[in-house]
This record gives structure tokens, sequence and C-alpha cells, in this order.
């Protein structure tokens, strides 16, 4: 599997200090600070604009996004893309807390694909104890979509709080992981 183009955006404010904007002709990760992080620039494909998109929205749903979002803006954030995804693309939604699980099934963007979309945005909720970001990201990137040969993205939506335990030096780990070898290697590899 090939990945033309991904972008991984924290739609709220972010712990995870990084704005990650990953593209076919430029593969870079820029901190909060403006500087790069080390992925260097790599071309990952000879896809067309033309041909139809790959979209995979992941939720964060995990329980510190009562402080971060407690107006529970993912739900019409979702909607609005929902409502912009171009008729003929693929796209897949999931939601991600301590799990990774569906709440839209992979499937071509028509109306009722999208009716679906619309009607489960409403399952969003801030319950879950953990947000394995990593985990999230390895599901969405390695997931089929069928007849999805177009460019590939993952937005994530997300406060960026990598918290899998209740141990800090865990999570800082995980966090390190995401940042220095799980982005790059999605780039990179594809996978």
């Amino acid at each position: 599997m090939l990945f033309s183009l991904i972008t991984v955006f924290s739609v709220l404010f972010s712990p995870l200090d990084a704005a990650v904007a990953l593209s076919a002709d430029n593969a870079t990760m820029v901190n909060q600070k403006k500087q790069p992080l080390n992925t260097g620039k790599k071309t990952l494909s000879n896809k067309k604009p033309s041909d139809p998109h790959d979209i995979r929205v992941l939720v964060d749903v995990s329980g510190s996004m009562k402080k971060t979002d407690p107006k529970n803006l993912r739900i019409p954030s979702l909607k609005l893309l929902i409502g912009l995804l171009p008729k003929g693309s693929r796209a897949a939604v999931w939601n991600f807390g301590t799990n990774t699980y569906p709440l839209v099934k992979p499937g071509i963007v028509d109306e009722k694909w999208k009716q679906t979309a619309f009607q489960s945005a409403h399952k969003i909720h801030s319950r879950d104890l953990f947000t394995n970001i990593g985990k999230a990201l390895q599901i969405a990137s390695q997931a089929k979509i069928k007849g999805a040969p177009g460019m590939r993205n993952i937005i994530l939506l997300t406060d960026g709080m990598v918290d899998i335990s209740k141990q800090e030096a865990l999570n800082q780990q995980a966090r390190t992981q995401i940042l220095q070898q799980q982005l790059p290697k999605i780039v990179a590899q594809g996978t």
C-alpha cells in the first residue's frame, strides 16, 4: 500500500507539539517553533491528483477531550468534512481512545455513505480512558479500502495528548515513537 499524500492534523491545542504536513513532494514535520523534525524529503508516488481520493479520519474519544473540546466540536467538524468529501472518493472514519474502532466503514462516498456518516457523527464522545494515537495511526494507515487508488490522507481530530498509561514515562516514550519512528515510516514506506 502506498500513501501518495498523508496529512495529519491536530485540530485543537496539541500537546503532541507538532503540526504534521506530509506530502508526495515534501515530507516534513514542524513543531510549534516552526523547526523541522528530521524526516527528510521524499517523493512517494506518481499518483494523479484526478484519481479518487482516499480519506481516513481518526476521531479522539478519550476523556481528555472533555477539557480540550467541552462543546464536542469534533461532531460539527466531522460533519463539515463529510459534507466536503467529493463523491466517488473513498473514505472511512474511526473513533479511537484505548482502542480504535470503525465509526463509518470504508466505502465509496455517495449520498448513502454521507448519510450514514452524518448519523454516526453523534456517536462521538469523550469517555474513553486512554489515547492511543499510535495504534489509531497504525490501523488507519494499514486499512484496505477497496478501489482507492488515489492520494491518501489521514486526518486526526484530537487534542494530541498521547496517553496510553498512568505512567508518564510510557506516555513520553509512545509520543517519541510516533514522532520519530511511526510517522516517518508511514511516509517512507507507505505502511
